[in-house]
């Protein structure tokens, strides 16, 4: 939630920085005009995080509906963040009110479509961060799922094998290699096929048969 409120505040205030800097660059300098742009700023980003509230309950609705939803909710969203906006102005006789006292109709379309348009912008950056979490979530989930699969066959595979055995296994090995350097390869192959070994119903016969030829490779060097 903290993150989310500090992209907030900075994606609403860059918004804003981007809109008096093009009022500047246009030769518009009025103090008077960027409370009345900060005020409405504040509405539409509280409007944004109303319909958060909304987005979250779409998340599982096809994509024809949440675009609609979207295009919709945004537009309600704007209008009511310009009508608190003008009502702000007319409470504490922003200058912006008398300046437009015969084009109020046109004051409010006109920053009803920017809240707009930057509504539909905050939206579609927020469907697609909170996919991309989602996905990165998912992720994450399958790789600790697959370690801890592994970690299980690697437990199983240790609880099976007797330490006595491996032992055996090892020094029939090492005496073999200057013996019978072919039978010691194959009695190698057969213990790392062992240990190499995912416990699963299908293999258990291949094990058997591995674990069957290093007891015989045993035999064989001890005749």
């Amino acid at each position: 939630m903290k993150q989310y409120w500090l992209l907030q505040v900075t994606g609403w205030g860059l918004f804003y920085a981007i809109d008096s800097m093009l009022k500047v660059a246009a030769g518009i300098v009025s103090y008077p005009l960027f409370i009345a742009v900060f005020i409405l700023y504040g509405f539409a980003m509280a409007a944004s995080h109303c319909l958060r509230i909304w987005y979250r309950r779409w998340q599982r609705l096809p994509l024809l509906k949440v675009v609609a939803g979207v295009i919709t909710a945004s537009l309600l969203a704007a209008g009511g963040a310009t009508s608190l906006m003008l009502g702000t102005l007319v409470v504490i006789k922003n200058p912006i009110i008398q300046q437009a006292s015969g084009a109020l109709d046109l004051l409010f379309i006109n920053n009803l479509l920017v809240v707009w348009a930057v509504l539909l912008i905050w939206s579609g950056l927020y469907f697609f961060i909170t996919r991309q979490r989602k996905v990165d979530e998912l992720e994450t989930t399958q790789e600790d799922l697959q370690q801890n699969l592994q970690q299980a066959q690697l437990n199983a595979l240790l609880s099976q094998l007797n330490p006595h055995f491996m032992f055996n296994c090892i020094n029939n090995i090492r005496a073999l290699i200057l013996e019978d350097a072919a039978k010691a390869r194959e009695m190698l192959a057969n213990l790392a096929d062992s240990a190499g070994h995912r416990l699963t119903r299908r293999h258990r016969l291949r094990l058997t048969r591995a674990t069957r030829g290093i007891a015989k490779s045993g035999v064989y060097h001890r005749l």
